[in-house]
């Protein structure tokens, strides 16, 4: 079979751009090939007719090459393979909460200590932890509001103490989270940008968060690193919704193949960004989750570079 090329595709004959998305940017095999090669595992006769199956001629080997199964041909992996990039990263985007930074000492703590300034000693913070994390796992459709954090706050003290946050210490709750002294940077966050920006690779925030975040990423010494910062309270659109990515391409000014999304979570940063265009990882700390994931930050210049 010849090699692909977007007049070869019948997908992409209208100036190598995919017709029903606008601006995605210029075609390429992975932006045609089938989602399966993306994120199954494929076997040898699935790979040999795939390309055919779908009208875009090209080499096994290249299919196998593109999604790290150069193994079925026989061939031997090599580190590009091991990223499983579908073409070269030319800008990040990153998540905050879990991915750059983390309550400090956690939640818990931090609603124990302000609550005792008011008045409420001796709660306990891992208590705490347990209540909020199921108030977080119910919060339903979340906008990231002073309004719905007061509500997050009233369902983790319900029952512990009589006052419903949301009438008495909200206030300063919701203050001290603003604060840089509530939070810890993770340790692989400061090399990896220092590396990144040594690379001339373009960042971007993307995250779900509230108009607290700015400040706090200008206290914590992170905000002269992105390009832009992107906030879902500013947008109205939270992910996975394909509108805050979309906005940040546009302040990146790049095609969404172009550009690697990181994130702590599954459906909000994995699943969002590819169902965007974008690709992405799935940031898992110590030691990653299997494929389509990295333990540590430090791991994406190597995949910049072994994507290139």
């Amino acid at each position: 079979m010849a090699s692909w090329t977007p007049g070869s595709c019948p997908r992409f004959r209208s100036g190598g751009v995919h017709p029903s998305v606008p601006g995605r940017g210029a075609a390429s095999p992975a932006s045609c090939w089938p989602r399966q090669l993306v994120t199954g595992s494929p076997s040898l006769g699935i790979l040999r007719n795939a390309a055919e199956r779908i009208g875009c001629p090209t080499t096994e080997k290249e299919v196998a090459g593109r999604f790290g199964f150069r193994h079925l041909l026989g061939l031997p992996r090599s580190r590009a393979v091991a990223t499983n990039l579908m073409q070269a990263v030319r800008a990040i985007t990153l998540d905050v909460g879990g991915t750059l930074i983390e309550p400090w000492p956690s939640v818990g703590h931090v609603y124990a200590e302000v609550a005792e300034a008011a008045g409420h000693p001796g709660l306990d913070p891992q208590l705490l932890n347990e209540r909020f994390t199921s108030a977080w796992r119910a919060r339903g459709d979340f906008r990231h509001s002073r309004q719905a954090w007061a509500r997050i706050v009233d369902a983790t003290f319900s029952d512990v103490i009589a006052q419903k946050p949301s009438e008495s210490f909200f206030p300063q709750l919701y203050r001290r989270f603003g604060e840089a002294g509530a939070w810890r940077v993770h340790e692989d966050v400061l090399p990896s940008l220092e590396e990144l920006a040594s690379h001339d690779v373009p960042l971007a925030v993307v995250s779900n968060w509230d108009e607290r975040l700015r400040p706090l990423l200008r206290a914590l010494k992170l905000e002269g690193y992105f390009e832009a910062i992107l906030i879902s309270s500013e947008l109205y659109f939270s992910k996975p919704s394909n509108v805050i990515f979309e906005h940040a391409l546009r302040k990146l000014g790049l095609p969404a193949g172009d550009v690697l999304h990181v994130g702590d979570s599954e459906a909000e940063d994995v699943r969002g960004a590819r169902e965007a265009g974008l690709q992405s990882r799935l940031l898992a700390r110590p030691s990653g989750n299997g494929p389509g994931s990295i333990g540590s930050l430090t791991e994406l210049a190597g995949l910049v570079r072994d994507s290139r």
